[in-house]
């Protein structure tokens, strides 16, 4: 080597040491001794054989120099930036430890440069020794002595429930789809076993972290998925990477699974096949994208986003346009008109996918777009852009007629539909891309009038690409159908059933995979119904059914040419009946009578059914064993009996009703006073009876004549010609007696008037004579004769019943009447006049004979005062003085008693 890099790295070494001046220690330069050995303790060393930074090392050189930590807990490593030894004839050794008895690292010789050594041992030193031989030298090495602290995990294990496996050089974990799998991971410490800093960081190859030491996660869809663990202790600022792949199992494809026949016919027997298969699964290197991307309103604007791809060969690039197989996107977008879609390969070229402008307002998927603002995911077809699809570009596409389909969103709109389109620009423009590194979907939105989003997208190259990539295809270690009744045997993944019933008729077929995963399909077969009839009937004794007389169930099959044959069914009954039913002779009776029809059947039961009606009638009229009714016509009665489930017996009798209704009542006048005759009217029969007989003239004719006195009842029975009786009814009333209440005789005075009140039941009255009366009609007319008379009265009541009286009245002559004491509060003291009189004074005197009051007017009275004061109680005295209308003198003196 030149001296000259050793004399660069010597600047250098100078510079970096300034720079951590400020921070450690100073830089030491240490050379490597002759003979002997030398121990230095530091941690920014610059390191050189026996020549220094700019000379050669010397011959015979065998020494030894012992680099231990300034900094305890930390480790020497040594880096070197040239090195030159004669090549197999002078050597440096590096031993982990701090002698030569330490283990050797390694032994150096030549040009070529040793790695980093770093001390892996408990004192954290590193041991150089030095040969030389006699002859020929060179530049010797340079190299820098510091001090690492120690990265505390060694290695990583992993530990999987379900357990991992060893599959060539990978640790693969086996699941099946949406199963939990539980990841930990467990570093192994060198130094001391203190996990304060060590942070862990799952990649599950989906697109999850995780950043805890134990992960539970499940893949919701096949493939192979690498993950990665990586652990990292940040105390040294180191990390242990560890690695696995997860197979998530391929659903099983069952097609060609069902029955051999879609339709078969009640009763037949089908074969069902159990076929399916897994398809190969492989490695995919870019894995597609998940997140949901919004594409909201915009104007020119980008939203972009990226997968990276790291497992290609560092030569891999796109050398034709089929090198990249496809690209797919699912997504939804309410106005195909505003959308650019470009694919950008990691150096930057780009693929058109979809041009701007042109599109219109054609969906892609089911967007939910009632507004600019609304950001509501919709429903994400999958598009595909191949170089090779059989559907043109997406413009070219959306231009055919009937092309289109209806949007499967909220809003109403037409949609291309998902498939594979032929890309607008040409796949060859990304010729020379590298496969490895961050390939970008890039999509510009550029009007402002909808949005949209991106649920996932995703690509893939051609398969040459993929040939270091892994893969499996899994197998079946069991198939069976699921248990069911009609199954009646069993080949394989095959079966045979016979099915009775009708209608849609379904099985299940479950496979279970080498990876311990269940897949099932459902098939069907539709049963069309056996054309039947059943027929549930019964006959009576004397009938036939299909020829079949008997009690049973008969089945008859009938062939068809086509279709499925049909059958009839009969469940037949018959019938038991009763012996005999007797009604007996026809009967002979009157309107009116009661009726008993008792029939005979034999044999006795007390279960059986009877139905009675009139001939010629259908409606039953009775359900009794014994028909009761009261006889209106002559009638034919037709009874019909059957024991419990059992045909009818009948038989007929004829009841003949001679009239009952011949008797006639002629009677015009049923109200009568007292005592007074009524004759009575009948025809109609051949005889009469009356009853009661009293006050009749004669019971046993027809037109007695009667004199009942009071309300009375008759009734009329008569016999006809054929002995039936008919009864009739007439009621005679017997109104009250007139009466009237008068006194024999009245008094009345002068200018006096006296009202008739007679009392009793009448309501008219006729007064005789009419002189002093002021009605001779009224019930109560005023009286006032000038002469004693006798008045007649002539009454009637409401019914005409009359009655006579009379009342004599008799004219008095006037009288003036005195009470013995009076009380002032009450009354005053005045004279009673009965008539009709002049006065000429009333004086009252008290004890002392002075005169306390006076008056001429007959209708005032003393009120027990005198002067306007109160008197005393006690006997006063009084005089009247007066003249009747006759003429005549009336005086009168006596006393009066005052009363308080």
């Amino acid at each position: 080597m030149n001296n000259i890099y050793k004399h660069l790295f010597a600047v250098l070494s100078v510079i970096f040491a300034g720079m951590l001046s400020h921070v450690a220690m100073a830089q030491t330069t240490i050379t490597m001794p002759l003979t002997g050995t030398n121990n230095v303790s530091n941690c920014i060393v610059n390191f050189y054989d026996d020549g220094g930074a700019t000379g050669n090392y010397s011959n015979n050189v065998n020494g030894t120099t012992v680099f231990t930590p300034a900094t305890p807990g930390t480790q020497i490593s040594t880096t070197f930036s040239a090195f030159s030894l004669e090549n197999n004839a002078d050597f440096l050794y590096v031993y982990n430890g701090n002698s030569t008895a330490a283990p050797l690292l390694g032994a150096y010789t030549g040009t070529t440069l040793p790695p980093t050594i770093t001390a892996n041992n408990a004192t954290g030193s590193l041991t150089f020794k030095m040969v030389s031989d006699a002859v020929n030298t060179s530049t010797g090495f340079a190299a820098t002595i510091t001090c690492l602290i120690p990265c505390s995990i060694d290695t990583i294990a992993f530990t999987t429930s379900p357990a991992h496996v060893q599959s060539g050089t990978n640790r693969v974990v086996k699941s099946c789809i949406n199963q939990s799998i539980f990841f930990n991971g467990v570093p192994s410490y060198v130094l001391n076993s203190d996990t304060t800093n060590t942070i862990y960081k799952w990649e599950m190859g989906d697109g999850t972290i995780y950043n805890t030491k134990t992960v539970n996660h499940a893949y919701g869809a096949t493939g192979i998925y690498n993950v990665v663990l990586r652990v990292t202790d940040t105390h040294a600022i180191c990390t242990k990477v560890k690695a696995l792949k997860v197979f998530v199992s391929q659903v099983a494809n069952f097609t060609g699974t069902g029955p051999e026949r879609d339709t078969i016919c009640q009763n037949d027997t089908v074969n069902f096949f159990g076929i399916f298969d897994f398809k190969k699964v492989r490695e995919i290197c870019a894995p597609p994208i998940a997140d949901t991307t919004f594409l909201p309103d915009g104007s020119g604007v980008s939203y972009m986003t990226s997968i990276t791809a790291d497992c290609f060969g560092p030569a891999d690039v796109i050398t034709q346009a089929s090198d990249l197989a496809r690209v797919y996107v699912n997504m939804e977008h309410s106005y195909l008109g505003d959308l650019e879609m470009k694919i950008i390969c990691p150096n930057g070229q780009s693929s058109v996918l979809k041009e701007y402008p042109n599109g219109g307002g054609t969906f892609l998927g089911g967007p939910n777009d009632p507004g600019p603002g609304d950001n509501i995911p919709g429903i994400g077809w999958t598009y595909e852009f191949r170089q090779s699809a059989a559907w043109g570009t997406m413009l070219q596409q959306n231009g055919v007629a009937g092309f289109l389909v209806p949007s499967p969103g909220l809003t109403p709109g037409s949609s291309l539909p998902q498939g594979a389109y032929k890309p607008f620009q040409n796949f060859s423009s990304l010729i020379g891309c590298p496969l490895n590194g961050s390939w970008s979907l890039q999509i510009t939105d550029n009007l402002a009038s909808d949005n949209g989003f991106i649920f996932f997208w995703g690509l893939e190259f051609a398969p040459n690409f993929q040939s270091n990539l892994d893969s499996f295809k899994n197998y079946a270690v069991d198939s069976f159908w699921n248990n069911d009744p009609t199954i009646i045997a069993r080949n394989g993944g095959n079966m045979t059933a016979r099915i009775d019933t009708f209608g849609t008729k379904c099985y299940t077929f479950t496979v279970k995979n080498d990876f311990g995963c269940f897949y099932d399909t459902t098939v069907c077969v539709f049963v069309k119904q056996m054309p039947f009839v059943e027929i549930y009937d019964s006959i009576c004794p004397w009938q036939d059914m299909f020829g079949y007389t008997e009690t049973g169930t008969y089945v008859d099959t009938f062939p068809a040419m086509n279709g499925c044959d049909s059958l009839r069914i009969l469940h037949l009954f018959k019938r038991p009946i009763v012996d005999s039913v007797s009604l007996g002779l026809d009967r002979i009776v009157c309107q009116y009578d009661s009726v008993r029809l008792e029939p005979m059947v034999l044999p006795y039961a007390s279960n059986y059914i009877y139905e009675w009606r009139r001939f010629p009638g259908i409606q039953p009229i009775s359900n009794e064993a014994n028909y009761l009714y009261t006889a209106q016509q002559t009638e034919t009665y037709v009874l019909s009996v059957k024991p419990p489930l059992g045909c009818f017996i009948s038989d007929t009798v004829q009841v003949v009703v001679n009239p009952g209704d011949f008797l006639k009542m002629y009677q015009t006048d049923t109200g009568i006073c007292p005592r007074s005759p009524v004759q009575l009217k009948a025809d109609g029969a051949q005889s009469y009876h009356w009853s009661p007989s009293l006050n009749l003239s004669n019971p046993n004719i027809a037109n007695p004549i009667a004199t009942p006195t009071t309300t009375t009842q008759y009734q009329l029975i008569g016999t006809s010609d054929k002995g039936c009786t008919d009864t009739q009814l007439v009621t005679i009333t017997v109104h009250p007696d007139a009466v009237i209440t008068l006194p024999d005789s009245i008094n009345v005075y002068p200018g006096e008037v006296y009202f008739m009140e007679p009392g009793g039941n009448c309501v008219y009255f006729q007064w005789f004579p009419d002189a002093g009366l002021s009605s001779a009609t009224a019930s109560n007319p005023k009286v006032n004769p000038e002469v004693n008379t006798r008045y007649f009265v002539t009454a009637r009541t409401e019914n005409g019943c009359s009655v006579s009286d009379s009342v004599d009245v008799l004219v008095k002559q006037t009288v003036i009447d005195m009470p013995n004491a009076f009380t002032p509060n009450n009354s005053s003291f005045k004279a009673s006049l009965r008539g009709i009189a002049k006065l000429n004074s009333f004086q009252i005197f008290n004890r002392w004979g002075e005169k306390v009051f006076e008056t001429t007017d007959i209708n005032k009275g003393w009120d027990g005062s005198f002067n306007g004061k109160p008197q005393a109680m006690g006997s006063y005295v009084y005089i009247i003085d007066a003249v009747t209308t006759e003429g005549k003198p009336f005086k009168k003196t006596g006393t009066i008693t005052l009363v308080r």
